[in-house]
């Protein structure tokens, strides 16, 4: 696609054009352009004056592309909410952030999945550098277990209460889980 021309080339043909001095056809061509380009600069100069209504104005198109940009970014970040929606919601699964963004980034743009779930894309690739360690493994089992026994409670057990039910309650399932070594890495 060839560049396009500055603004003050095409204000000073539309003005060449407007003169009728000489036809359109030998303006364009004197000028090193199409006919239909400069009719069509002509057009929309007149647009932009308020002499004509048949299109959008220079300032209604670009607003309509900044739009159609925000509709486009605000879709593909509901869209990654959906789906972390979706993973963070099921029972006993470790919800890890960095997990998500892994297991999703080959459709998704990993710099905007960072962003919509609030950690830096540094962070993301070093921690995808380091494998997780059963330390971490272990605690994040610990933290699901807090969890669910405060969702099971209804919201009313604080971190606490919590932990002491996940240490007495050796019948939970919750709790086995916690208790249960890591997987062989």
């Amino acid at each position: 696609m060839p560049r396009p021309h500055p603004p003050e080339f095409r204000q000073r043909a539309v003005e060449l054009a407007r003169l009728r001095e000489k036809s359109i056809a030998e303006i364009a061509k004197d000028l090193g352009i199409s006919e239909s380009c400069l009719r069509g600069w002509v057009a929309q100069a007149d647009r932009d004056e308020g002499r004509r209504q048949d299109g959008l104005t220079t300032a209604e198109r670009d607003e309509l592309v900044r739009l159609r940009r925000e509709l486009r970014v605000a879709k593909l970040e509901n869209e990654i909410l959906k789906r972390a929606a979706a993973y963070f919601a099921a029972e006993n699964v470790l919800k890890m952030t960095y997990t998500f963004i892994a297991e999703h980034c080959s459709d998704l743009p990993v710099a905007v999945c960072c962003r919509v779930m609030g950690v830096s894309t540094s962070g993301y690739y070093q921690r995808r550098a380091e494998p997780v360690t059963a330390a971490e493994l272990a605690e994040a089992r610990r933290a699901n277990v807090v969890f669910d026994i405060w969702k099971m409670s209804r919201h009313s057990y604080g971190t606490p209460t919590a932990c002491r039910g996940s240490a007495k309650s050796s019948t939970s399932a919750a709790a086995k889980a916690a208790r249960a070594p890591p997987p062989p890495v």
